[in-house]
């Protein structure tokens, strides 16, 4: 069987580690299609985590949120809905799309008990998959963030307090939330109205 505890390490979620804990015990009882679901599924819970987590500074990130979690209530299955949606909303990229797309496919085939099971090999390579592009990477914010920060900051003459430590703390907190991706738009964002402020 194959060794996938070797992973877990690279989890930064506890509530990731948990459920990808399963598939590692599923793997290692010999329940080879089994262990794959559990890897699968621990990707989709924890991209809708990470909308969850998004969802208390972003708008845009909330209303995926309430799209997923209507189709939950609607018992509609909603993995492949995430997956799109984490793309569209940058936590993931194009290439990361292609092969967890391509690990949901096989999760869909071995989900049927007249299927094959998953080899080793292919294992292994869905647990690279997941835990490489969502179950090892942070929760980061995106544009609708963004847009939101420099609103309140030339709108709300209270949102920050006009000190050095105060901005110094703000944009250091600042570039731990964003993404690297997003950089180049809040200077977009941001240029604009300081050249605004001066001409006035």
């Amino acid at each position: 069987m194959p060794n996938l505890k070797k992973y877990q390490d690279k989890i930064l979620s506890e509530d990731d580690k948990t459920l990808f804990g399963e598939a590692v015990v599923a793997a290692s009882k010999g329940a080879p299609r089994g262990a794959y679901i559990l890897i699968w599924i621990s990707g989709a819970e924890s991209l809708k985590r990470k909308f969850k987590e998004a969802a208390l500074r972003d708008g845009r990130a909330g209303q995926i949120l309430g799209e997923i979690q209507q189709g939950e209530d609607q018992h509609k299955s909603v993995d492949l809905l995430i997956l799109k949606r984490a793309k569209e909303y940058g936590f993931i990229d194009d290439t990361a799309f292609q092969k967890l797309e391509h690990v949901y496919d096989l999760r869909c085939l071995y989900g049927h008990p007249y299927e094959s099971a998953p080899s080793d090999l292919e294992l292994l390579s869905a647990a690279e998959v997941v835990v490489g592009n969502v179950l090892s990477k942070p929760t980061t914010l995106k544009h609708g963030f963004v847009d939101k920060v420099v609103e309140q900051l030339f709108d709300d003459t209270n949102f920050l307090e006009h000190s050095k430590p105060a901005v110094t703390s703000f944009a250091s907190d600042l570039t731990d939330k964003i993404d690297t991706d997003v950089y180049r738009y809040l200077v977009e964002k941001y240029a604009p109205k300081i050249d605004l402020q001066t001409q006035r």
